[in-house]
């Protein structure tokens, strides 16, 4: 398991999704899930392999919708990407 800290504004980018698309794909799903896992006070949140290797294959081969850049925003910087 991975330990990150996440900034105020990464935490409300990553809580952001409206519970309304919770279930509308699995990708939505997984975002719903990880911003549920997020302290809202700390930041705090700790990841898996798996889940930190899906982020980034998220981020870097789906570069332009809106659930790709809600990750990114959230994680581009606790997780060293470009």
């Amino acid at each position: 398991m991975t330990h990150l800290r996440l900034n105020r504004a990464e935490i409300d980018r990553l809580r952001s999704l409206p519970t309304a698309h919770r279930n509308k794909s699995g990708f939505a799903n997984f975002i719903f899930r990880l911003g549920e896992r997020v302290d809202p006070n700390t930041g705090s949140i700790e990841l898996s392999r798996p889940e930190i290797q899906r982020i980034q294959r998220y981020i870097k081969r789906y570069k332009t919708g809106g659930y790709q850049m809600m990750l990114k925003k959230a994680f581009k910087r606790p997780l060293n990407l470009q």
